[in-house]
């Protein structure tokens, strides 16, 4: 990384909004107490320095939690969302609470297996709190064991795919303080899953010892837990699908231009040098439609440049896009008012304006007005500039005519409709190898690039899925030990029923009953949880998925299909 100094002409301009300001404060002072004098003398001084500044809210923000703000314009430093990691830490304790319920399920189901052996001890001399212990003991070393595999299962799938859906490095090492928290969690998880059904099988008296089946099962109670492991289910997959869904939402969406069949080409010195014969190389194979250039790779950016400007006496800010001059016509871009950019408007001393319709509205724009001497020349409809994590603003693009600005960044490269992709694509290499053959030129299709800005969302929905997928094996490995145990506890019952003349099915109804009344009230309780989860995570994007209600009515139907699948 290099550093360089601002320039002397640029450190008094407020304007910029190039920078970031970084105020070191006196150690123990309250910053909270003197902030907001300090924001005020802020905006006044920076009002003082440029006047026709718009207003601005200006505060402060500790470093460490500039990962995760992100309703600050102009703030470029890597970005994470805390909805979205409060999500996964959730996933993860809902799969570790579902774990310790299925361990306690089964644990309560061996409970009448072991209640002579338990009264026998008693009866011996062994106090109930000295079993309870022993129980509690041996629950925690089976969970610190796991833990200890779980770290062996960790290092392993650091070394295959599933560690391209982080964004972070898996070392042990470098995460020590995590793994102690996950130590004690563990130690916790075994401790809490026993207590219960360690006090529970104490709680019984020497005398019942003769008694057969003693009263050492609470079904309701099991039911209940197996109750929440499909709560947790029910709402995985729900919120697993509407992710799938937005991010399917989001490659089909409109954004206003057409991005299918564009060859996006970081461009370097030479080509930005010699544009137009870069074109006409570009363009004397018969695939290649048109070529077009820009400061900025359109809706993979939450901002960009921003323009303080003054427009019949007052103050307006947009972001600019410096573009050439066949950009609209290349994106396909309409034109709702005015005219598009044209050849002559590269010549012209001041430049020309295109806004979208959100600029027009807002500020009160009209056609062939001026702007600090540049014309406006058209008005667009509002295309999704930006990405959706981001409401599109008021914008402009821009053909810098003769300024200085750079509008050649990158190369679009529109691709015919109905030609050889695969022949256009390595002319388009063939003609980047003759500007510099040793450059690494970074040539891709726009819906790659679009796949890339939402890597993060498409990580998630895949994290989401799988933990979704272990989520339905726990829920049905604890409604299998709570039906085991049922079948057992009404062995005679049924054996009489069958006697009597009851079929096959007729039992499987009386077992399924019980089960599927569990099922639709944890899925009647998930749907409003699930609605709100989606609905928080959603909010993240300026434009998203409906919430549509075939979601969560198949989302049920599948889980007690499989449930049933699993009961008979």
């Amino acid at each position: 990384m290099i550093y360089n100094s601002i320039p002397e002409d640029e450190k008094g301009a407020w304007a910029q909004l190039n920078y970031y300001a970084y105020v070191k404060v006196v150690p123990k002072m309250n910053f909270a107490i003197e902030q907001k004098k300090i924001e005020e003398a802020l905006k006044k001084a920076s009002k003082e320095i440029e006047p026709n500044m718009p207003e601005l809210s200006i505060y402060f923000a500790p470093i460490k939690s500039l990962h995760f703000t992100t309703d600050v314009m102009y703030d470029y430093t890597p970005k994470s969302n805390k909805f979205t990691s409060y999500v996964l830490i959730s996933v993860a304790l809902s799969i570790m609470i579902m774990a310790s319920i299925n361990y306690m399920n089964f644990s309560m189901a061996l409970i009448p297996k072991r209640m002579k052996n338990i009264n026998l001890r008693k009866i011996l001399g062994a106090t109930s709190a000295s079993i309870r212990w022993e129980s509690i003991f041996k629950s925690a070393i089976i969970s610190v064991l796991s833990f200890f595999i779980g770290i062996i299962i960790v290092l392993f799938l650091s070394k295959t795919f599933i560690v391209s859906f982080l964004s972070v490095e898996i070392n042990i090492l470098d995460n020590m303080g995590l793994i102690l928290i996950t130590f004690i969690l563990s130690l916790f998880i075994g401790i809490i899953s026993e207590l219960y059904p360690s006090f529970y099988q104490t709680s019984c008296k020497p005398v019942l010892v003769l008694k057969e089946n003693s009263a050492a099962h609470a079904i309701q109670l099991r039911k209940i837990l197996v109750g929440i492991q499909f709560l947790a289910t029910f709402t995985l997959i729900m919120s697993a699908w509407f992710m799938y869904l937005q991010n399917k939402f989001m490659q089909n969406a409109n954004l206003g231009y057409d991005k299918d069949s564009i060859v996006l080409v970081d461009t370097n010195d030479p080509i930005r040098q010699h544009k137009d014969y870069f074109t006409n190389q570009l363009k004397s194979e018969s695939g290649i439609e048109d070529v077009a250039f820009a400061s900025i790779l359109l809706s993979t950016g939450e901002y960009y440049n921003g323009w303080n400007s003054q427009y019949k006496g007052e103050s307006i800010m947009f972001q600019w896009i410096p573009v050439s001059s066949s950009f609209i016509k290349t994106m396909n871009i309409p034109i709702l008012e005015g005219r598009g950019f044209t050849e002559a408007d590269n010549g012209t001393p001041w430049s020309k304006y295109i806004f979208n319709e959100k600029a027009k509205k807002e500020f009160h724009l009209e056609l062939n007005a001026l702007i600090d001497s540049v014309e406006i020349v058209g008005f667009i409809p509002d295309i999704q500039y930006t990405t959706f994590h981001t409401v599109s603003g008021p914008m402009a693009f821009y053909v810098p005519g003769k300024t200085k600005h750079n509008a050649d960044t990158y190369a679009y490269i529109k691709i015919k409709k109905g030609s050889n992709m695969k022949a256009s694509f390595e002319h388009i290499k063939s003609v980047l190898a003759n500007f510099e053959s040793d450059w690494p030129f970074n040539v891709r299709f726009y819906d790659n690039l679009f796949d890339q800005t939402y890597k993060k969302e498409k990580n998630l929905i895949s994290l989401v899925s799988i933990f979704s997928l272990i989520a339905i094996l726990i829920s049905i490995i604890g409604i299998l030990g709570l039906v085991f145990f049922e079948v057992e506890y009404r062995e005679k019952e049924i054996s009489i029923r069958k006697v009597i003349g009851a079929k096959i099915a007729d039992i499987l109804y009386l077992i399924n009953k019980s089960f599927m009344r569990t099922v639709c009230v944890s899925y009647i309780l998930s749907c409003p949880i699930a609605y709100y989860f989606v609905s928080k995570w959603l909010s993240n994007f300026s434009n998203h998925t409906s919430l549509h209600w075939r979601v969560f009515l198949i989302s049920g139907l599948a889980v007690m299909i499989i449930t049933l699948c699993a009961i008979g």
